[in-house]
């Protein structure tokens, strides 16, 4: 819950919901206004680093999945926004596995690697990457 928004239409409870990216958040200002609220970081002077607005919670979903990256907005028609997409489809037509042999690691780009965030991903990125290579006996490909 959010003790305060940026305007009544902003939602101050909520499911989960995409916060990255939703363009039809950015069509807009009003909505542009509540998106900005959401997405922002905030210094903690107590604890010396950055976080979430108060109130707000956010995770990056699929992780070792493909799904988080594979379009900026999957809400778009005709995959207006794919991204990796097409490199997605060509492994897969290779053999490889979304979520088994082909793996993904989504990263909350608004905090520094040398966060608590950043370095949290970057042991679960190195327990993905060992978990990878012991299921397949051979080394991981990092793209």
């Amino acid at each position: 819950d959010k003790p305060s928004s940026p305007h009544w239409w902003c939602a101050r409870q909520a499911d989960w919901f995409r916060l990255w990216l939703d363009t039809k958040e950015l069509l807009l200002d009003a909505l542009t206004q509540c998106w900005a609220d959401n997405i922002r970081l905030m210094w903690n002077e107590t604890t010396g680093a950055m976080q979430n607005a108060p109130g707000v919670e956010t995770r990056t979903p699929d992780f070792g999945g493909v799904s988080a990256f594979s379009e900026l907005d999957p809400s778009l028609p005709l995959h207006a926004s794919s991204y990796f997409r097409d490199l997605i489809a060509a492994l897969e037509a290779r053999g490889y596995v979304a979520g088994s042999s082909l793996l993904g690691a989504p990263y909350d780009f608004r905090y520094a690697p040398s966060s608590k965030v950043g370095r949290r991903f970057t042991a679960d990125l190195r327990a993905l990457l060992e978990r990878a290579r012991e299921a397949s006996g051979r080394p991981s490909l990092l793209l």
